[in-house]
C-alpha cells in the first residue's frame, strides 16, 4: 500500500473516531448527565448530615427538632422555587458563617474561628435545604428528606461511640490531695525532703522492698509516691480493701482494686467514708470554704480553723479560701526586673496595684524600667512551681536573703515550695469519697436526663455508681453539652449588633421603649415557648409573638408550656428552674406587686411583660 492510500485510511478513521466520540457524548450525556448532578447533590447532602451530627446536634438536635438552638427540621426550608431557595440558602449560609450576635450560635467558618470551611458549610446548606417528599416520612408520618434520617443515623452511631465516665474521687487522688505517700517514701530515704529534686541514678526505697532508680530530670519524692501509688497503698491497707494488686512494669504502672468478691471494680463508691492515716494534710482546691472542707472530713470548722490560724485567719466559714500560696516578703526587698518584664507584669507577681509601684518608684508603665523596683512593706509573692527561696533570691527578688525569706515563711532555703495553699488536719476518721451522681453526670449532655441514662444502662436511678464506671448514652442524646459562650458578633462586623444597640435588645437589657400597662386584669394566662417566641394568651386572647404584656392580681398562677425548643423561664434576669422542654408545662405565682420581664437565655429575642398589683 502506498503512503497516499495510508494517509487517506489515516484521515477516515480519524473522522470515524471523531464521530463517535461526539455520538456517544451526544446520545450518553443527555443520560447520564442528570444521573451524575443526582448523585452529587445526594453525596453533599449526606456529607452535611454527616457534618450536623458532628457539630451541630448538641443544641438543635438529631433531627434537627430544636433545643437550646433553633429547629432547623423546617419543611418551607426545602422549597424549590429558584428565588426563594436562592434566599433561603443565603440567609444559612450567613448565619452559619457569622453566627448570631448575642446568642449561643458561634461562627462556623474556619477564617473567623470556627470548625468548617465553605464547602463543609455548603454541605450543610443542601442539607437544610433539600426538598421534602413522600418517600422520606418523620417519625409522625411528615414530609421529610433523606438528608435527616442520615443525620439522625449518624448520631445514633456517635452516641455508641460515646461514654460517660462517672468523675469523682479515687484512692491515688485522695492520696495526693491529703499529701499522703511522700512522708513514708522520706523514711523509707533516711529523711530525705520529699520537694527537693533528685540526681537522676538515685535509687529509691519503696515499701515492700520494692526500688525505683530516677531516671528523669527534675523527680521529686512527691512525685514518685504519685507515680507509684504509694499513697494509695497506704490507704488500701488502713482501710482495709479486700483487695488490691500494683503491677509494675518498667515504667509502667497500674493499680488496681477489687470487691469483696474478688471482683475488679472501676473504683471508689461515692459516700463510702474513709480512715486517713495520721499526719494527713489538705491541699486547698479553687471553690473550698472551711465549712465544705469540714464536712467532707467529718470534722468542724473550728477543728479546721484551730490548726490553720495563720493561713484562715479571720475568713468566714462560708467564704473561699484562697489556693494559691504566697511568701510574705521582709522589709526592703526589691522586684528584680527582667528584660521583658512590664510594670503590670510585676505588679500581678507581687499582688500589688500598679499605681502604688508608679509612686513608690516614679516609673511609668512599659519597657525601659529599672533593674530594680521598690515594693511596699508587707507585700506578698504568689509562689510558682519549682519556687524555693534560694531561686527567688537569685532571680525574682533582691534585698534579702534566702535565708530571712526562708525564716520569715517558716520554710527551708533549699525547699521546693509548690504554688498549694495546704491546711493541717486532725485525726480523720471519716473522709466522704466524692463522686458523681447520675444527675451531676447527665448534665455533662445535651438531652440526657439522669433516668434516660440509667435506664440505657439497666441501673437504679436512685443508687451511687462507682466512680470511673463507664456508662452508655441513651439513643436520645444529643452528644456533650453545648457551650455557654455567647457570640460576641465580632466575626462579620457587617451583621453584627453595636453593642449600644444589642444592650437594649429583649432578653439581653432592658426593653428598648416603654411597655404600657393594661387597664383591665386577667385571670387567665398561659405563656407558650415556639421556637423563638413566647406567645402570651390572657383571657383566651392571643397576642403577637414577644410582644405580650398582661396585667394580673397578686397570687396569680401562669402556666408556660413547652412547645418547640428548649427555654429558660427567666424573670427580670433570673432564671425559674429548670429549662423547658417540649411537652413540659410549668406553673408560676406571682406573689408580689412589680413589673416582671420575661425573657430566655438562650433566645434574646424572647420576650413578655406581666405587671402584677
Amino acid at each position: 500500500m502506498n503512503t497516499q492510500k495510508q494517509i487517506f485510511l489515516i484521515v477516515v478513521s480519524l473522522f470515524v473516531l471523531v464521530g463517535g466520540c461526539a455520538a456517544y457524548t451526544a446520545i450518553d450525556l443527555t443520560y447520564r448527565g442528570p444521573q451524575k448532578e443526582d448523585y452529587q447533590k445526594e453525596e453533599s447532602i449526606r456529607r452535611g448530615a454527616l457534618l450536623f451530627a458532628n457539630n451541630c446536634r448538641t443544641c438543635h438536635g438529631n433531627r434537627g427538632e430544636g433545643g437550646v438552638g433553633l429547629p432547623l427540621h423546617r419543611e418551607e426550608w426545602g422549597d424549590q422555587d429558584p428565588l426563594v431557595l436562592q434566599s433561603t440558602r443565603d440567609m444559612l449560609t450567613r448565619t452559619l458563617t457569622c453566627g448570631r450576635a448575642g446568642t449561643l450560635m458561634p461562627s462556623w467558618l474556619n477564617k473567623f474561628g470556627g470548625a468548617l470551611n465553605e464547602r463543609q458549610i455548603e454541605h450543610i446548606v443542601n442539607l437544610l435545604t433539600a426538598p421534602y417528599g413522600e418517600t422520606y416520612l418523620g417519625d409522625a408520618g411528615q414530609p421529610s428528606n433523606l438528608g435527616w434520617q442520615e443525620a439522625e443515623e449518624f448520631a445514633h452511631n456517635l452516641n455508641t461511640e460515646l461514654t460517660a465516665i462517672v468523675g469523682g474521687d479515687s484512692l491515688q487522688s485522695i492520696a495526693k490531695r491529703h499529701g499522703i505517700g511522700p512522708g513514708l517514701l522520706s523514711e523509707l530515704n533516711d529523711g530525705m525532703p520529699v520537694n527537693v529534686f533528685i540526681e537522676r541514678g538515685t535509687t529509691i526505697k519503696l515499701p515492700r522492698d520494692h526500688t525505683y532508680t530516677v531516671y528523669r530530670d527534675n523527680e521529686t519524692l512527691e512525685r514518685i509516691a504519685d507515680a507509684r501509688y504509694v499513697g494509695a497503698q497506704i490507704l488500701a491497707e488502713t482501710n482495709g480493701f479486700p483487695r488490691y494488686r500494683l503491677t509494675v512494669e518498667r515504667t509502667d504502672v497500674e493499680f488496681k482494686i477489687f470487691d469483696e468478691q474478688g471482683n475488679e471494680v472501676p473504683g471508689l463508691l461515692p459516700g463510702t467514708l474513709l480512715e486517713l492515716p495520721d499526719g494527713a494534710t489538705y491541699t486547698v482546691t479553687a471553690g473550698d470554704t472551711i465549712q465544705s472542707i469540714a464536712e467532707q472530713h467529718g470534722i468542724t470548722p473550728a477543728q479546721l480553723t484551730g490548726l490553720n490560724e495563720s493561713v484562715l485567719g479571720d475568713l468566714e466559714a462560708d467564704a473561699e479560701i484562697p489556693f494559691e500560696r504566697t511568701l510574705v516578703l521582709p522589709e526592703g526587698t526589691r522586684a528584680v526586673v527582667g528584660p521583658t518584664d512590664t510594670l503590670a507584669l510585676i505588679a500581678t507577681r507581687f499582688n500589688v496595684e500598679e499605681s502604688e509601684l508608679t509612686q513608690l518608684n516614679n516609673v511609668q508603665g512599659g519597657n525601659g524600667l529599672p533593674a530594680e523596683l521598690e515594693l511596699p512593706d508587707g507585700t506578698a509573692y504568689t509562689v510558682q512551681p519549682g519556687d524555693s527561696a534560694r531561686t527567688l533570691v537569685d532571680r525574682v527578688v533582691t534585698g534579702v536573703t534566702a535565708e530571712e525569706l526562708a525564716r520569715q515563711n517558716q520554710v527551708g532555703v533549699e525547699e521546693i515550695l509548690g504554688s498549694d495553699v495546704v491546711l493541717k488536719l486532725p485525726k480523720i476518721n471519716e473522709y466522704k469519697v466524692q463522686g458523681q451522681s447520675l444527675e451531676d453526670l447527665a448534665q455533662n449532655y445535651s438531652n440526657v436526663s439522669p433516668e434516660a441514662l440509667a435506664e440505657a444502662n439497666e441501673i437504679d436511678p436512685e443508687a451511687p455508681v462507682r466512680v470511673g464506671t463507664a456508662l452508655h448514652l441513651p439513643e436520645t442524646a444529643w452528644g456533650t453539652a453545648p457551650p455557654d459562650t455567647r457570640n460576641p458578633g465580632t466575626a462579620c462586623v457587617q451583621h453584627a449588633v453595636p453593642p449600644a444597640v444589642f444592650e437594649q435588645l429583649p432578653g439581653v437589657g432592658e426593653p428598648a421603649a416603654p411597655v404600657e400597662r393594661p387597664a383591665t386584669a386577667s385571670t387567665e394566662v398561659v405563656i407558650e415557648g415556639k421556637d423563638n417566641d413566647w406567645i402570651l394568651t390572657a383571657d383566651g386572647v392571643a397576642q403577637p409573638a414577644n410582644k405580650g404584656v398582661v396585667l394580673i392580681p397578686r397570687g396569680t398562677t401562669i402556666q408556660f408550656v413547652g412547645v418547640s425548643a428548649i427555654h429558660t423561664i427567666t424573670v427580670n434576669r433570673e432564671k425559674e428552674g429548670d429549662d423547658l422542654r417540649p411537652g413540659q408545662t410549668r406553673d408560676l405565682t406571682f406573689d408580689t406587686a412589680g413589673t416582671f420581664v420575661i425573657t430566655c437565655d438562650y433566645h434574646p429575642p424572647m420576650l413578655a411583660n406581666i405587671f402584677v398589683e
